[in-house]
């Protein structure tokens, strides 16, 4: 089986927490912090990174949190604008798996691999993870080492 890559989105590719009021909102169950972040870096540079990547044979996922204190309405909500984020932001690539799953949700029963990659931007995270993890600073330098 390929290597897979991993890739939280919020606060590892996704600004949501530089979001005016994006705590209040996501308290309040208003998705639009999830509508309107920013990227965290050149877009057009990670999907060209990414598409390379994968052309070389590794496989591409998201694995990312819905909110926290929801209901099935608005984690409907949350998980439409994510991929709508991934849509308008990453159209270029063909991701081999899109999780969003409950917020606290262990990542790493999501691993296929030891030699599995993640990028998140929770310590937890990165270090419950089985495989190789990674924070988020300088993504595209460690990406491009890994091509």
């Amino acid at each position: 089986m390929n290597r897979t890559i991993f890739f939280d989105m919020d606060g590892t590719f996704v600004n949501l927490y530089g979001v005016e009021n994006w705590l209040e909102m996501l308290i309040g169950h208003n998705p639009t912090p999830y509508k309107v972040a920013k990227p965290l870096f050149n877009m057009n540079s990670f999907a060209r990174i990414l598409n390379r990547l994968q052309r070389n044979g590794f496989r591409l996922a998201v694995v990312s949190w819905l909110a926290k204190d929801s209901n099935t309405d608005y984690d409907n909500k949350v998980k439409n604008a994510k991929l709508n984020w991934l849509k308008k932001h990453l159209a270029s690539v063909k991701w081999d798996e899109i999780i969003i799953t409950d917020h606290g949700n262990a990542k790493e029963q999501f691993i296929h691999t030891n030699t599995d990659i993640l990028f998140d931007d929770e310590q937890k995270n990165r270090d419950n993870w089985t495989g190789i993890a990674y924070n988020v600073n300088d993504i595209i330098k460690v990406l491009k080492a890994v091509t």
